[in-house]
């Protein structure tokens, strides 16, 4: 029994326990899929208006970036 009660007020299990680490995890996926998502159609407008294939506009913002 002392066993138990020790484990039920270790602080790390009680902040796992609180901040619920998973459900954080599967909410940054979630963003992050809609992030991806949200790129993917700009990429396919600005490829469409520019002329240029979604491969070299990464390319090409790339080097800007990095230069």
């Amino acid at each position: 029994m002392w066993a138990m009660d020790v484990h039920n007020r270790c602080p790390l299990r009680r902040i796992i326990v609180e901040t619920n680490p998973w459900k954080t995890f599967q909410e940054l996926a979630k963003n992050s899929l809609k992030a991806s998502e949200m790129l993917h159609q700009y990429l396919n407008f600005t490829s469409y208006i520019s002329g240029f294939s979604p491969r070299e506009l990464v390319l090409l913002f790339t080097n800007l970036l990095f230069q």
